[in-house]
């Protein structure tokens, strides 16, 4: 009772707190003082874009996706954690991230993509001295700043005036704030009497959708007027909108910005208010767009949308998240979009690096680079992507321990990074931060790099491999001992139609043109899939076949595990188990194909150490195996025994 009490007091207590002005903190809009609203833990002024904040702030987004304009004191910044809500620290500035103009609000523009921080730059935040020190239409303002024409003040971001015919700042009286409108600007007498809705006449008002001044306040709901707005009320002296033009909703409840979300293709709002795309997600025909792409690293993953974005989660260890911050050595369980890439068609992750092919065949890579796996002519990591170096035309790549390759639209092969085994396969041995030709080989379709090898499928279907052969991964019918490797392609003993390759820590696979899959090297764990365990077949020197598997369609291998996805949609595994990475519910090992439970829809698959993922038809992403943070949930090293899906924010 003496708890009960002391509670009751302290509700008492807060609910006879004055309301906070703005600024102040708050968990709840009610504790706020009208109009202002409690977003990202401050009282703060509504927006739906920056202009609707005062000139030189944000409209920053909360998790919900509602939008507040910065406060004063947080549009300055030194690192990414002074910024609120989704915003990042740039060049000193919060500041929304973008790849092009139309990624920013009305009036400002995304600059800074040649250096690979790009941003979006408010020319209201620019300062000048004369006229030439602006850009394209705009002067250079009385208050030393670029502003834009205007003719009148309507032509103006709110928080300013048209004067002379510049858009400027009001000049607010002391302790007048930016944002409490020109001088002039009227407030409804909250005494006075106004006509409600059972009293304004019954019926919504229709309102002309191309309405010029916008009118918030009423006596009659044939007084309201804002943008694309086809029916108001008026409700205690403020209008309310009750219908909007078809495919745009007012989706922030503040009639000043009218319907102002297009359903069509706002991610935000996309089909309806409050229907987000995800992560990086588009919105196109009120439809969010899907993941076309997965891929693994050793303690991160990234994810492909349809529209060619990437976003990427986990450790974000030597900029491996590819987002442009500083590594924290935390785990990141919230997707971080990678900078400046958005036309990506293939991504692959190695172990603290990322790269992608764009659809322009030019590469970029990012994250750990110490052995020059990033492929720019340096040793250097790198927090947001850069390019590989002469690489215009590559249609694959696949990444190893500490190196890449990349297959070439032509049928050249490329590799750079560690090549100290061999893995590189251009003859020599030592570290290449720089693409090198694969020798001899002008024809390849598919390359798959384990650790420290790597495998081609060429076009005549025989296939090549590389690098460290120590378990006799090359599958030449040579290795097995601790020193073998070859730094140029030797042949895989006896295959002749493959269409597809993979390659473990140890092992390699070929998937062949019937359907059936032959592997080789190590058979840890029974990662042949002969249905012999390691006890009865420590290695394997040249190819043997999948015990039962004959209807594969492509494969991939984490450490000692591989999986395949059928004709029918279903993904076979087989190899180590113990950390649930076959996906058939036991977590156990099986040196045979077992299925994944409940997995008839696959259309693209990954796998890395102790995980596999797969993309669904609906494009939908499902993982299985052990949870070190690549599925982007926090609850590490948890096993998932069979398919999961991602949660439902994301993708």
């Amino acid at each position: 009772m003496r708890h009960l009490l002391l509670l009751l007091a302290l509700a008492a207590g807060c609910a006879d707190d004055p309301p906070k002005q703005l600024g102040g903190q708050c968990d709840l809009t009610s504790q706020c003082e009208a109009p202002l609203v409690c977003r990202i833990a401050r009282c703060r002024k509504e927006c739906a874009s920056t202009r609707d904040c005062p000139v030189g702030q944000l409209c920053a987004l909360d998790d919900d996706g509602l939008g507040a304009c910065l406060l004063v004191e947080e549009t300055r910044c030194a690192r990414h954690s002074d910024c609120p809500g989704s915003l990042s620290c740039i060049a000193g500035r919060c500041t929304h991230e973008c790849e092009e103009d139309r990624d920013c609000a009305p009036g400002a523009s995304c600059v800074g993509v040649d250096d690979g921080m790009p941003r979006c730059e408010d020319p209201a935040d620019r300062s000048c001295a004369r006229n030439s020190d602006c850009d394209g239409e705009l002067t250079c303002a009385a208050d030393g700043r670029c502003r834009l024409p205007c003719r009148a003040d309507r032509d103006c971001r709110e928080g300013s005036a048209c004067e002379d015919g510049l858009c400027v700042p009001f000049e607010a009286d002391a302790g007048t704030p930016l944002d409490a409108g020109p001088p002039d600007a009227g407030t409804p007498d909250a005494e006075a009497p106004g006509d409600g809705g059972e009293d304004a006449g019954g019926e919504d008002a229709a309102v002309a959708s191309d309405a010029g001044e916008v009118v918030v306040t009423c006596t009659l709901p044939a007084d309201c007027r804002a943008p694309r707005v086809t029916g108001a009320d008026c409700v205690s002296g403020l209008c309310v909108a009750t219908s909007c033009e078809a495919t745009w909703a007012d989706c922030d409840g503040d009639f000043a910005t009218g319907c102002e979300a297009d359903t069509t293709s706002d991610p935000d709002h996309c089909g309806g208010c409050g229907t987000w795309c995800g992560a990086g997600g588009t919105c196109s025909a009120s439809t969010c767009d899907g993941v076309v792409g997965v891929t693994l690293g050793q303690n991160h993953s990234c994810y492909l949308r349809t529209a060619g974005r990437v976003v990427c989660m986990g450790y974000d260890s030597d900029g491996a998240l590819g987002g442009g911050e500083r590594p924290t050595g935390t785990a990141i369980v919230d997707p971080v979009e990678v900078l400046g890439l958005g036309d990506a068609a293939q991504i692959e992750n190695g172990t603290s690096s990322s790269c992608a092919v764009r659809r322009t065949g030019e590469m970029v890579c990012w994250g750990e680079n110490g052995a020059g796996q990033l492929g720019d002519g340096t040793f250097t990591n790198r927090l947001a992507p850069r390019a590989v170096v002469g690489i215009t035309n590559a249609v694959q790549v696949s990444m190893g321990y500490q190196h890449a390759c990349a297959v070439l639209s032509g049928g050249g092969l490329y590799c750079w990074g560690n090549g100290t085994k061999g893995a590189v396969g251009n003859g020599a041995t030592g570290y290449f931060k720089l693409p090198v030709p694969v020798t001899g080989i002008g024809d390849a379709v598919h390359v798959a790099c384990g650790d420290e090898h790597c495998c081609a499928a060429r076009a005549t279907g025989a296939v090549s491999c590389w690098g460290r052969n120590h378990q006799g991964q090359l599958g030449d019918g040579t290795g097995g001992t601790s020193t073998d490797q070859s730094a140029t392609p030797v042949a895989v003993t006896g295959i002749t139609d493959a269409v597809a390759v993979s390659a473990g820590t140890a092992h390699s696979c070929a998937v062949h043109g019937t359907g059936a899959v032959s592997c080789w090297g190590s058979n840890g764990a029974g990662a042949l899939g002969t249905g012999m365990t390691v006890t009865e077949l420590t290695r394997s020197l040249t190819p043997l076949p999948v015990t039962g598997l004959t209807n594969a369609v492509t494969a991939t291998s984490g450490s000692y595990h591989t999986c395949a996805i059928t004709t029918t949609g279903a993904v076979a595994c087989w190899g180590e188990g113990s950390q649930g990475e076959l996906g058939d519910g036991l977590g156990t090992s099986s040196a045979v194909p077992v299925y994944a439970t409940g997995l008839a829809d696959a259309v693209s698959l990954a796998a890395y150490e102790w995980c596999s993922c797969a993309i669904r038809s609906g494009e939908r992403v499902v993982c299985w195996g052990n949870n070190e943070l690549w599925f982007g949930v926090d609850r590490r090293y948890e096993l998932w025994l069979t398919p999961d899906s991602l949660p439902s924010t994301f993708p």
